[in-house]
């Protein structure tokens, strides 16, 4: 199950609740915010190229151990 997989690169998957009208899904806090609030919210914050690369392979990285992963995960 979701719940077992662990892995560096990815979110901690803790559960879900399934109610009329709300599905939600409840991983790890994660201090620093999501990735989406960093690329199109906090206009702050220029990213440099070094710092791209290295959210593109922890992303590459995660996503390969998601879908090599026995069984496989494919979202």
């Amino acid at each position: 199950t979701l719940i077992l997989i662990r892995h560096p690169n990815l979110v901690l998957f803790m559960g879900a609740v399934i109610e009329e009208n709300n599905v939600s899904i409840i991983t790890e806090y994660c201090a620093g915010g999501t990735l989406f609030k960093l690329l199109h919210q906090r206009k702050e914050i220029s990213l440099n190229w070094e710092y791209i690369i290295k959210i593109l392979l922890d992303i590459a990285i995660g996503m390969n151990f998601l879908h090599t992963n026995n069984p496989m995960v494919i979202h």
